[in-house]
């Protein structure tokens, strides 16, 4: 293609429509406006076809391959500039998905983030997201988690789904649920204009969960306790206080909501949610960054308590047994059924 090389004014559209170049400084807005209320269907159809044809393209497999070690802290969103879209951000975690797969990776659940308008105003986005959860990152009470395993560690207190039903109205699911740590890799690059698709390009932040042994009795989702705080505390100190009835997902409120919310989302991008899968309905709570010295993290929710601990690398512990804790409490093992 040629370089761009013209304003955009009345001219500038009309060698658009036939299919030369144009550029975009300095863009005459009145001059614009008038003409393309002057424009047919098809020349608006043709405008619309040369201006898709000029937008910026990425490489969503090389992204996601640059992606896969969140520890060498790339700059490759950064440099997508305004190609990164939100939407080429799922396309990224998608392909980010495949190759985990096909590296032998197991896909437990699901996470919605980003689900009340105080943390989409922290983070800079308009709209809650989604991720995955990888079994080889589910760690249970008492996990040891290093700081040097992860690209900025920051935690927040969230409760974890058991889904046993998912047939039927979302607020008639049967579910367990337990309080966990849920970790997070938040290193970030990208300029604000495109901070929401790194977030989703990232698998919404998310690097694993610490979780709690301690679940609850079969409970419809409808039914999960909205005004119970969910506390976090670390080294003793309360960091943060929140109750579930703070979740709003496009306007769907609570747990069941949210839950509604990512059921709809993985239909569109056919996939669903399964008996087995372990959700995180996501939090209004803070997200709290652990810095050096800092020992312990403690999640509550009622009477049900997680606890980690913060050790060095050697001490970590990188190869937790999630599935035989949940066999051995009697629970579903995630994702057997259909």
């Amino acid at each position: 293609m040629a370089a761009l090389d013209e304003p955009l004014t009345a001219a500038a559209l009309q060698a658009a429509c036939e299919g030369k170049t144009h550029s975009l400084k300095g863009l005459d807005v009145a001059a614009v406006t008038a003409d393309l209320a002057k424009l047919s269907p098809a020349e608006a159809a043709a405008l619309a076809a040369r201006m898709d044809a000029l937008r910026p393209s990425i490489d969503v497999d090389a992204l996601a391959r640059s992606l896969l070690d969140p520890l060498a802290r790339t700059r490759s969103l950064a440099d997508a500039g305004d190609a990164l879209t939100v939407d080429a951000a799922y396309a990224i975690q998608k392909r980010c998905r495949q190759l985990r797969e096909a590296g032998g990776e197991r896909i437990v659940g699901h996470k919605v983030g980003c689900a009340s308008e105080a943390v989409r105003a922290s983070l800079g986005v308009v709209s809650p997201v989604r991720g995955d959860l990888w079994e080889r990152e589910q760690r249970v009470d008492g996990a040891v988690v290093a700081l040097a395993r992860f690209a900025d560690l920051a935690v927040e207190g969230e409760l974890c789904l058991e889904l046993f039903a998912t047939s039927g109205a979302v607020e008639d699911w049967l579910c367990v649920y337990a309080p966990v740590v849920e970790l997070h890799h938040v290193y970030r690059n990208c300029a604000r204009p495109q901070r929401a698709a790194e977030i989703v390009a990232k698998n919404a932040l998310h690097a694993g969960v610490v979780c709690g042994v301690g679940w609850s009795k079969p409970t419809r989702l409808g039914d999960v306790p909205l005004d119970v705080e969910l506390k976090v505390t670390i080294d003793g100190v309360l960091r943060d206080v929140a109750t579930l009835g703070g979740l709003d997902a496009g306007g769907a409120r609570g747990v069941a909501g949210t839950v509604r919310w990512l059921a709809d989302a993985l239909a569109a991008d056919g996939a669903r949610l399964r008996p087995g899968y372990r959700v995180l309905a996501a939090t209004p709570g803070a997200l709290i960054p652990l810095a050096a010295g800092d020992t312990e993290v403690v999640v509550s929710f009622g009477s049900q308590v997680v606890s980690m601990a913060v050790g060095d690398d050697d001490a970590a512990d990188d190869a937790p047994n999630p599935r035989a804790e949940t066999e051995a409490s009697g629970h579903m093992a995630w994702g057997d059924a259909t």
